[in-house]
């Protein structure tokens, strides 16, 4: 073809990579929508083909000028190394991690089905087949809650040396659960499917035998004021590796590798994002979970936490989270 009819026929490409980039430069790549973050890639390998189709059939022509200067500029944003200040770290927090819970709503929720799952089979388990109840609940835990349920006791109703230690195990096994539930994607989501299960399956038992042994309220209270946010953070967690698995499943226009790094790369921020969450339950079971205050009370910072996150993530600062 003439060179104006290539013209013609790429410049749409070309101006959309401009676009893409002009508004990395002018707000952070934390602005880009899901869509042009995934073409931004593509769109960079056409460009650089274009540039070497357009030097070999156009030489001297006004558009590799035009075309070079695209390529070079699309280089020293993909490639360039992120700054760790405190910057940007305040605007991911702030904007862009709220952004990409948003944009990946539909794999957290699916993680979160998956572990409510297991919770309910765990629950039905425990009365149709209690004697399944060994196999699931680890033995730290079971010597636990043998302690405390053979004294009558759960909770706030612990001594103080003991109040933490079922909080304890359960916050550190949700942590671990979290972060092998992402790194697991990589199996093509079939272990993140089963770890999310297994442990909602151990949360139902656990939930079904004090609810048996008429401690409900007390459970509930005892694991609801840090747990709604480790939860949260797993259910997010799990959505990441879920990410990693449609990379896998489902790569698009990208070899699995490339796929792999741009569904990777928004799937580590996801974990990242949840590292506060983690540190704030960890906080509110240390100064809430173990003190007398009412249930009630323990139940209503439940609530609370569980309305400021969605405040957050649904509300937030969503200055650039537009096209």
């Amino acid at each position: 073809m003439n060179s104006e009819v290539f013209l013609k026929t790429h410049r749409e490409t070309w101006n959309r990579l401009n676009l893409i980039l002009d508004q990395v430069a002018g707000k952070g790549p934390s602005s880009l929508s899901q869509e042009d973050l995934q073409a931004l890639g593509p769109l960079f390998r056409r460009v650089v083909a274009h540039l070497a189709y357009a030097r070999a059939n156009y030489p001297g022509h006004e558009m590799i000028n035009y075309l070079n200067n695209l390529v070079v500029k699309a280089h020293g944003h993909i490639y360039k190394r992120e700054n760790l200040g405190l910057r940007p770290a305040w605007e991911f927090f702030s904007r862009g991690f709220p952004r990409l819970v948003r944009e990946q709503w539909r794999f957290i929720s699916i993680a979160g089905l998956i572990l409510i799952l297991g919770m309910l089979t765990g629950f039905s388990l425990h009365y149709l087949q209690p004697s399944l109840d060994g196999l699931i609940i680890p033995d730290n835990m079971k010597r636990a809650i043998s302690e405390g349920l053979g004294r009558g006791q759960v909770g706030a109703n612990w001594s103080p040396g003991e109040r933490p230690v079922l909080s304890s195990v359960i916050m550190t096994n949700n942590i671990r659960v979290g972060f092998s539930s992402f790194a697991l994607g990589f199996t093509w989501g079939l272990a993140t499917v089963l770890v999310l299960f297994y442990n909602g399956l151990m949360l139902g038992v656990l939930g079904a035998i004090y609810m048996s042994q008429g401690y409900a309220l007390g459970y509930w209270s005892l694991i609801l004021p840090h747990g709604v946010l480790e939860l949260l953070a797993i259910f997010i967690c799990g959505g990441a590796g879920l990410v990693l698995a449609r990379a896998l499943v489902q790569p698009g226009d990208y070899t699995r590798r490339d796929a792999l790094l741009v569904q990777g790369r928004i799937a580590v921020k996801l974990v990242l994002g949840t590292i506060p969450m983690f540190v704030a339950a960890a906080l509110i079971e240390g100064f809430v979970t173990p003190t007398p205050l009412p249930d009630s009370v323990k139940l209503a910072v439940a609530a609370f936490s569980l309305a400021v996150f969605l405040l957050y993530v649904l509300v937030g600062n969503r200055t650039g989270a537009s096209r």
